[in-house]
């Protein structure tokens, strides 16, 4: 016997589950008009699978789908346990199991055939024996044998993608305990059941990648965003070898700011001073890769490919720049200023750290020097190393302040300044 899908059960009825639902249909308004010479149990088929189909659209999550589902196969199938059964790596597991006497039973209690499973499931078709013991298909099932099983009604529920799970009734010691109304009536319900498990499927996968777009959100422009997401949503475990531009940037003399404001004023300095570095650095598909007490510091070219990563940094710092002037002449009362260095090179970026507290980061000489720059006593101006400068000086006036010593390093280096 083939898998009867629901929707050509609908169509023989002239309506469609789904249509009658959205419309809010009761069963009494959903009765099909049947020909005269429709059979009761036809028209007994309809409504009961239209209330299943109504039932199964209320679940929120998938094992509510699975208990709702079998307790209703208990309303309409005069079986005494039944379990649903899932897939997970290639090997079908109980995911709820009931018994018309005792209610909920651990799924391993549960003895199935696993060869009228593989049946079901190879095939995708339902299967009803009167007495397996005894019939010619499953002569050779050891299992059948073994737990002294009888009868026996099993549908796989699947769609066109693949198998994903199925659904086991039995009747342990009575034979002829099912009839082929059953076996369809459950081959309808296991459909009806893999378009929720599917839907299901899919809405879990959407509230995790909303879940990950927000996490991204918080540290990435929305292009940066889009891109990995576009990959999966992973940044990647492996550390790599590439070239980033660094930029770091700070509050001047926070510590003496911190003494003389109140808390709640500092902090509130603090995340005007992160929002506008923030927003121009997601402005130039920058990515914040750390808050550190009152410094800010973001890379570019990093997770993912940036053409003109130095260009982006240094826009990035002219904007902070005017942002900056421009919050200070709006509170004249608290005005702050701050330092910013930039430099470019190749780092190891990746999941860097323990295991239990993975971060996406870059590590190398760049970083060190780059922040080191930002520590120039010269407030709000633009300080970069030579491979950012060789970069940007055809699109900035750069001005040389010559070989500076820089702290861990054991001979100065060429620093510039970037002329606004």
């Amino acid at each position: 016997m083939r898998v009867q899908h629901v929707s050509e059960i609908a169509e023989s009825f002239q309506l469609d589950f789904t249509e009658a639902l959205e419309k809010g249909m009761s069963i009494v308004d959903a009765r099909p008009q049947v020909e005269e010479g429709k059979a009761q149990e036809e028209r007994n088929l309809f409504f009961i699978l239209f209330q299943v189909c109504k039932e199964l659209s209320q679940t929120s999550t998938l094992q509510e789908l699975l208990e709702n589902s079998m307790k209703l196969i208990f309303e309409v199938i005069n079986c005494e346990r039944g379990v649903i059964l899932t897939l997970k790596d290639g090997k079908l597991v109980p995911g709820f199991a009931y018994h018309r006497e005792r209610g909920v039973i651990p799924g391993r209690e549960m003895n199935t055939s696993s060869t009228i499973l593989n049946k079901i499931i190879l095939e995708k078709v339902a299967v009803a024996t009167d007495d397996a013991q005894h019939d010619d298909r499953f002569e050779q099932g050891m299992s059948i044998v073994q737990f002294n099983i009888r009868s026996v009604v099993a549908a796989p529920i699947w769609e066109q993608q693949g198998v994903l799970g199925a659904i086991y009734l039995d009747n342990v010691a009575k034979t002829h305990a099912f009839t082929e109304d059953d076996q369809r009536l459950l081959t309808a319900i296991a459909n009806l059941v893999a378009l929720r498990m599917k839907q299901e499927e899919l809405n879990e996968k959407l509230r995790q990648e909303m879940v990950a777009r927000d996490n991204l959100s918080k540290y990435h422009s929305p292009d940066v965003v889009e891109m990995i997401m576009q990959r999966g949503g992973e940044i990647g475990l492996e550390v790599e070898e590439r070239e980033v531009t660094v930029l770091f940037a700070d509050v001047v003399a926070s510590t003496k700011l911190a003494e003389e404001k109140r808390p709640e004023h500092m902090a509130a300095l603090l995340n005007d001073f992160f929002e506008m570095a923030t927003g121009a650095i997601f402005t130039h598909k920058g990515s914040v890769n750390n808050f550190i007490g009152d410094e800010v510091m973001a890379i570019f070219n990093a997770p993912v490919d940036q053409e003109d990563h130095s260009l982006s940094a240094v826009k990035v710092a002219e904007e902070i720049l005017k942002r900056l002037k421009a919050y200070n002449e709006q509170h004249p009362d608290h005005p702050f200023d701050v330092r910013i260095g930039i430099n470019s090179g190749v780092v190891l970026a990746g999941n860097i750290g323990a295991q239990a507290r993975l971060q996406y980061t870059v590590i190398g000489d760049t970083v060190n020097v780059a922040k080191r720059l930002c520590g120039f006593p010269e407030v709000n101006r633009i300080i970069v190393g030579e491979k950012t400068q060789d970069y940007v000086k055809n699109d900035y006036e750069v001005r040389s302040l010559g070989e500076v010593p820089l702290k861990g390093k054991s001979k100065p280096i060429p620093a510039y300044e970037i002329v606004l």
